[in-house]
């Protein structure tokens, strides 16, 4: 079949040109599609910052449950901060004072927090110790592990 049989026949059959318009259509808004630059920082410094503050919060709130105390906390993350920084309408990130203008900055997704506290054997205060850390960090009860600290 040569070229000039194939295009006569495309152009008989109008389904083919429905999807071969969609089809490059659908490219076309791939390839010229606006979306705001992103950045993920791992930074150390401003990751292990955030990871202390999170662990002293965390140790404070369960420390405040009647027969806890000697709270440590250890908190793990996936990933780091994400920045969305402003675009114009070519894709170039719009500077603001010699960096990228942020829109929006995501908090580290926590992969699981490890408490180690005196009451933590018992098994009522450890399940009372993570519906409370699950509630206030927004995170599921199976990943959040608590144990009994060696006196």
């Amino acid at each position: 079949m040569n070229i000039k049989e194939m295009f006569s026949t495309l152009s008989k059959n109008s389904k083919i040109w429905v999807v071969l318009t969609a089809l490059l259509v659908g490219v076309g808004l791939l390839v010229f599609a606006k979306t705001p630059s992103v950045k993920v920082s791992t930074e150390g410094a401003e990751l292990s910052s955030y990871a202390s503050r999170l662990e002293e919060k965390i140790s404070e709130i369960c420390s405040r449950v009647q027969g806890v105390s000697h709270v440590s906390v250890a908190v793990s993350f996936r990933g780091g901060f994400e920045y969305v920084y402003a675009t114009d309408e070519r894709g170039n990130i719009i500077s603001s004072g010699g960096s990228g203008a942020i829109v929006k900055q995501k908090m580290p997704e926590i992969a699981g927090v490890g408490i180690v506290c005196v009451g933590g054997g018992n098994d009522a205060l450890r399940e009372r110790i993570i519906s409370l850390v699950s509630a206030s960090c927004g995170i599921g009860t199976n990943r959040i592990y608590v144990t009994e600290a060696k006196r």
